[in-house]
């Protein structure tokens, strides 16, 4: 940035009783101040003209500035925790601090008071034996200008040099008269993608190529955001409404992939490595939906199963540990790939299959019902928990988290079955979007989201260790009221397999893809308005129609009328 800076060099005189004089810079005369650019981490020299005006400003500070400690005199800013700090023979640091600031009120005629406040940067003093200096920082109404600075350079207990990078000429508008902090964030989702945009604070950043008078500071609004795994800070320019800048957090960072072995569907499958997505690899830190991930520190092995979408929980004393490896290409790889002998009943991979595929379903329904504060959160996931009051051939949602127990000799560890995991996560959909009136339908729509998920009738193939059978088949043709019971999951089988009869139809008309997605679009948007699954059929017109007047039909209602109308949920339609 090109700044506009003044040099004020002060020399001590041998022979003269003044204890200072000013030498002022010839106005066309440049001069290189070289300096560290902390983002490229390497010495950047850059050209400043010199102004014959030394624009230092001086204000006491008040309640405006929120971040130092009020101060009665100029002289009296000192910080306790420096009191100790000295140099043998050379001042302290509360002396310079002092000097500093008692340069600043000596010369009060030199300085435009009006808005602006002094403010000594810790991180700025240097203390060497034969050298010393430190920068003091600006705040205009109470908020701080970016690039502004005051740098004092001292020897032998006296100031030799003062760099006035002020630019306290300048007109400071306030930040928050041009847009809003919502309004930031949408700009950045808008042009740089990103998720978990915070805001962070307001300040004011000096234009490019500033010149001496007559132009205003630019008002900031600053946010952070992560961007493919990697925390930013975002600037956004509120006098234009635009991406001021966009740099990483951290300049080091480690990169690679974190992935597991493990099962598509259950523990009767051949395991495969899948990624591990939206895993915190480090702490604020996710890997992408590839699995792709970048961090400051170097990878452990030592990671939990949580997520932004999940957090896994133990209940064994087993968790899970990982392998990690760097590649030729300087890339990491964080890996889990153990797999157990017992494999109904692998405690570590129960963890692993909760993961993944409560993260698989998460995600899926957030692209449906984004504004569902429930998808916006972690769900909490207890794995292998031991024999209770409640079995252990069992699974549930207790009204905020799911839960899967360890299995004995004749049943599975019902984590090791993604039909169980998708099941109970549909319960608690269920639960967070009003809750379903009835348990039949409650107990088909966990159905309904297993079938969804893997595309297939047979549910729960190998909860029972002792066949393979599966615990709930969808194609068989399950019709209101006849199949009414008294067991809810056996009544549930009704809009369980109506739903498998409508996917049926939707692939034979649409193919595979268009019709596996319409059917997912109509499962997780009914849940929302049917309390009972009598009113399923209804509630999916209303969704499929396409120009908001159902008296004309809708490009599916002759389809779902006749699966409806077969399992005794729908009336048959005389114009189909």
């Amino acid at each position: 940035m090109a700044h506009l800076m003044s040099l004020i060099v002060v020399m001590m005189l041998a022979t003269s009783s003044r204890a200072f004089s000013f030498v002022s810079a010839v106005p066309s005369q440049q001069k290189k101040a070289v300096y560290l650019d902390g983002h490229l981490g390497q010495k950047v020299v850059r050209e400043h003209k010199l102004l014959t005006k030394n624009y230092l400003h001086f204000g006491k500070l008040n309640a405006a500035a929120p971040f130092f400690k009020k101060f009665s005199t100029i002289s009296s800013v000192l910080f306790s925790h420096l009191k100790n700090i000295n140099v043998s023979g050379r001042p302290n640091a509360n002396q310079l601090v002092d000097m500093a600031f008692s340069y600043l009120e000596k010369n009060r005629m030199h300085f435009n008071t009006k808005d602006i406040v002094y403010a000594f940067d810790e991180n700025s003093l240097v203390l060497n034996s034969d050298f010393q200096s430190l920068n003091l920082l600006l705040y205009r109404s109470g908020v701080l200008v970016e690039d502004a600075y005051v740098s004092f350079q001292f020897k032998q207990g006296k100031i030799i040099q003062i760099l006035d990078a002020s630019f306290s000429q300048m007109i400071a508008a306030q930040p928050s008269d041009l847009i809003s902090i919502s309004a930031g964030k949408e700009l950045i989702r808008d042009i740089l993608g990103g998720d978990d945009i915070t805001f962070q604070r307001r300040l004011y950043r000096v234009p490019l190529a500033a010149s001496a008078n007559g132009e205003y500071l630019l008002p900031i609004l600053e946010f952070q955001a992560l961007i493919n795994a990697v925390t930013y800070k975002i600037q956004v320019n509120t006098e234009d409404f635009s991406i001021y800048q966009a740099v990483p957090e951290y300049h080091t960072l480690f990169r690679g992939k974190v992935s597991a072995k493990l099962y598509k569907k259950s523990y009767l499958d051949t395991p495969e490595f899948m990624p591990l997505k939206e895993l915190m690899v480090e702490k604020g830190s996710y890997s992408d939906q590839l699995g792709n991930f970048s961090i400051v520190s170097q990878p452990s092995s030592k990671i939990s199963l949580n997520g932004r979408r999940v957090q896994i929980a133990d209940k064994s004393g087993s968790p899970v540990t990982f392998a990690i490896s760097e590649n030729s290409d300087k890339s990491w790889s964080i890996k889990y790939n153990d797999i157990s002998l017992v494999k109904s009943n692998d405690r570590q991979m129960a963890q692993i299959m909760a993961y993944y595929h409560a993260t698989e379903i998460h995600a899926l329904a957030q692209s449906y019902l984004p504004n569902l504060s429930w998808l916006k959160s972690s769900v909490p996931v207890n794995v292998n928990i031991k024999v209770s009051a409640y079995g252990s051939c069992n699974a549930y949602w207790d009204g905020s988290s799911l839960n899967f127990f360890t299995g004995l000799n004749s049943c599975a560890n019902t984590a090791l079955l993604s039909d169980v995991i998708y099941h109970e996560w549909g319960h608690g959909l269920d639960h967070n979007t009003g809750g379903i009136s009835d348990a039949a339908f409650s107990e088909g729509f966990g159905d309904i989201m297993a079938m969804v998920m893997n595309r297939s009738a047979d549910l729960g193939i190998g909860f029972y260790t002792y066949n393979m059978n599966a615990s709930r088949e969808l194609e068989t043709n399950k019709i209101y009221p006849t199949h009414r019971s008294y067991d809810p999951h056996k009544e549930g089988l009704i809009i369980a397999s109506t739903f498998w009869d409508l996917y049926k139809e939707l692939v034979n008309v649409y193919g595979e893809n268009i019709g596996h997605e319409l059917l997912t679009k109509f499962a997780f948007l009914m849940i929302s308005s049917a309390k009972k699954y009598t009113d399923v059929y209804n509630v999916l017109l209303a969704i499929d129609d396409d120009d908001g007047n159902l008296a004309n039909g809708t490009p599916n209602m002759c389809l779902i009328n006749k699966v409806f109308t077969l399992h005794g949920l729908a009336k048959a339609l005389s114009s189909c």
